[in-house]
């Protein structure tokens, strides 16, 4: 047996050089991670004083006043947790005498105009003050859109024409899949109606892309784990890349960055598209054939695939016919659908069961819902009547909007332009107005949270109730500015409040809710309101009679009932 000294003269030739070289490689590994984050960071600094330059010099800023050293630099990088105090402070101190003000934005610095100015701003054609410009930049859509165009991308007429005209056809289907999405993912059923703790937010993303995603792609894929899988993670991969190039890339390179960047989101793309795929196919080849239009015109499928499929061809554009661009498309309206509803719904729970009022606004609710939702099956407008809880949309909607900021518009003309109030804005600079701020300005007690302040009062008479009629979730207006204003409104407004109609509604009948004993944290990110995913919640499966509430039962009418 060799000894321990030849042991080590034996090993020692070997170790040497391999403990060298793995010391090599780490430290090379670490140069390169330092030199990258390095030149991450100077890229990202040099990008944002390049984008502060592109402010008016003559506007305020707000948020700059603590700081000594690139005051606008340093706010610009604060706003990322402190963009909703720069935006109160500045409100109350410019707001009052009629003043535009700058809010410092990791993407843009963003001219905050007067409410007196909002409809103004509404009114500028395109080619002047740009929607598109903005949602191209944030979303990157000139490079990771379906295509074959940017115009193509930006038509929601099927939105506008088709769904919102279906929107009775669909409502049964859809309340079918909030049944069976909310009952698969709410709670454990296991437990009965025994009390349980969930964690709220990752819920109703589940239950939220379930049914989204029936709309669009249909049961049972909508169902499938595997498109619920490939869904979210081009969600997660299409958002993170386009807001990498904004927040890193300077603008005369981000074409070459989309260009190694967008691999991956193309491959999450076609993972998600290629469960549904042979349906648009089949479809497509379908509506070719010449005897489609004859013998199974009144058989097609009458929901959104076929919707956009028959849209397409009505262009004349083959490029516009392809089924992959197809297949695309849906995937992005998808995306669309699924932020709506997941952002309104977990705000609408979070801000309810934060209220001291939560048990009395639940009750009231669940009273609406089992006198409603069974009549469904006879009358599928019979949502229309549910006015406590559209009132409760709206109010949340304005009380705590998806966004600090709204209305957003880059300047494309070349010349600039100059608001009613005198203030120029130079070509390339961003300019909206503040949604939160004027939303809680307006009206009686508008800084307080009333959930059913919409609600129609019980008037003597029709006229009187006419007269009196409050607005519902789905009006726009300057002081309900969560879905837009003017010709860039949200086009698929009508059916998302419905959907959130119904979920609601099953929601409140089918389970109870224990108030939050603290009031829910908001996470503000760059002006975004989410709800913290650390958020538990209390519930249990309500029962009635020895029978789940929310189980459709048979009148001897003939009548469904939702038991409660």
């Amino acid at each position: 047996m060799l000894d321990s000294t030849q042991t080590y003269q034996t090993i020692v030739p070997f170790v040497g050089p391999l403990a060298w070289t793995t010391l090599r490689v780490v430290g090379y590994a670490l140069a390169g991670t330092v030199a990258a984050t390095g030149g991450l960071i100077i890229t990202f600094v040099a990008l944002q004083v390049q984008r502060i330059r592109t402010a008016p010099d003559q506007i305020p800023w707000a948020g700059v006043e603590r700081y000594k050293v690139f005051p606008k630099l340093r706010a610009t990088i604060a706003s990322l947790a402190r963009d909703r105090e720069h935006l109160e402070v500045a409100w109350e101190r410019y707001t009052s005498t009629n003043k535009p003000f700058t809010l410092p934005n990791l993407l843009w610095p963003l001219t905050i105009l007067p409410p007196s100015e909002a409809t103004w701003l509404i009114s500028q054609p395109e080619h002047v003050l740009s929607v598109n410009k903005t949602q191209d930049d944030v979303m990157g859509l000139a490079h990771l859109g379906p295509g074959p165009t940017l115009e193509s991308v930006h038509d929601f007429s099927v939105i506008t024409r088709d769904l919102t005209r279906q929107i009775p056809a669909c409502t049964m289907e859809m309340f079918e899949e909030v049944k069976h999405s909310f009952d698969a993912h709410f709670g454990d059923p296991e437990k009965g109606s025994d009390w349980q703790d969930i964690k709220l937010m990752k819920i109703v993303e589940s239950s939220v892309l379930d049914v989204a995603s029936r709309l669009v792609v249909g049961a049972p894929l909508c169902r499938s784990e595997q498109y619920r899988k490939a869904v979210s993670a081009y969600i997660t991969i299409n958002g993170f890349t386009a807001l990498f190039v904004q927040a890193f890339v300077p603008p005369t390179l981000s074409s070459l960055a989309f260009g190694v960047l967008k691999w991956p989101v193309f491959y999450s793309r076609w993972r998600a598209a290629r469960l549904f795929y042979p349906e648009v196919e089949c479809r497509v080849a379908a509506l070719r054939d010449a005897r489609y239009e004859k013998e199974a015109l009144q058989e097609r499928e009458n929901d959104l695939m076929q919707w956009i499929i028959e849209s397409a061809a009505a262009k004349g554009d083959p490029a516009e016919f392809d089924p992959k661009i197809l297949a695309h498309k849906l995937l992005l309206l998808n995306l669309f659908t699924i932020a709506t509803l997941y952002l309104t719904l977990s705000t609408t729970l979070l801000t309810l069961l934060s209220s001291s009022d939560a048990a009395d606004i639940l009750a009231t609710l669940r009273g609406e819902a089992t006198e409603i939702l069974p009549t469904l099956a006879q009358d599928p407008t019979a949502t229309r009547k549910m006015h406590a809880h559209d009132s409760l949309i709206r109010e949340t909607m304005r009380y705590e909007p998806m966004s600090d900021t709204g209305l957003m518009r880059e300047v494309l003309s070349p010349s600039g332009i100059t608001t009613p109030s005198g203030t120029f804005l130079p070509q390339g600079s961003h300019v909206g107005v503040s949604v939160r701020q004027m939303q809680r300005s307006r009206g009686k007690s508008a800084d307080d949270y009333q959930p059913f302040r919409f609600v129609p009062s019980t008037a003597s008479s029709e006229l009187e109730v006419e007269a009196s009629k409050p607005p519902t979730a789905v009006q726009v207006s300057e002081s309900h500015l969560s879905f837009g204003m003017g010709r860039h409104v949200c086009p698929g407004r009508f059916f998302a409040v419905n959907t959130l109609k119904l979920m609601l509604g099953y929601m409140v009948l089918t389970w109870e809710f224990e108030p939050l004993k603290e009031k829910a944290k908001f996470i503000q990110i760059a002006g975004a309101s989410i709800g913290s995913e650390k958020t538990v919640v209390r519930i249990r499966r309500r029962v009635a009679g020895g029978r789940e509430s929310g189980d459709v039962v048979e009148k001897t009418s003939g009548e469904s009932q939702v038991t409660g």
